[in-house]
């Protein structure tokens, strides 16, 4: 019986954490938290804005904010991708 399996989650788990930790070192020191801030306030203003800002913060925060699009992989969903494209379909889980 291997033991390895065990060991690899462990290696997983701990460098998603590490990614996120750096991740967060980053974005603090971009103020990337203030800048979304900034842009939220700015569209909070007009009452239409709110009803898309899931897409509309991004979209006008991108210029100040390093903000980049997941390859399809990352972004396979039933409804739009194929069934060919299943195996290629890359999963985020935090062990």
């Amino acid at each position: 019986m291997s033991t390895n399996g065990p060991n690899i989650l462990r290696i997983v788990s701990l460098t998603i954490i590490l990614l996120k930790l750096l991740l967060y070192i980053i974005y603090r020191r971009l103020a990337v938290g203030d800048q979304l801030r900034a842009v939220y306030d700015g569209l909070a203003r007009d009452p239409n804005s709110l009803a898309n800002l899931d897409q509309d913060l991004p979209n006008y925060a991108q210029h100040a904010v390093p903000i980049h699009s997941l390859p399809q992989e990352w972004l396979w969903c039933e409804t739009w991708c194929s069934d060919d494209s299943k195996e290629k379909v890359c999963t985020f889980n935090d062990v």
